[in-house]
């Protein structure tokens, strides 16, 4: 199971009564949100420890995609 950022939502579309689920999965935020949230200070530290984790994780991509070229 994706690590989350935060819980997911469930959206009701009053217009057509469909609902639709939004899920806020660490690999699909943003790094710059990612960092800002880290640097707050009421960030808990099992929030930090996550998102210390997806940062060392795409630091690791991000050198393997630029090693390539």
């Amino acid at each position: 199971m994706p690590t989350k950022f935060k819980p997911s939502v469930t959206e009701y579309n009053r217009a057509t009564g469909q609902k639709t689920q939004k899920h806020y999965y660490m690999s699909s935020i943003t790094t710059k949100e990612l960092v800002e949230t880290m640097e707050t200070e009421n960030t808990k530290p099992k929030m930090k420890a996550k998102i210390a984790n997806e940062l060392r994780r795409r630091e690791k991509v991000f050198a393997k995609s630029n090693s390539k070229e």
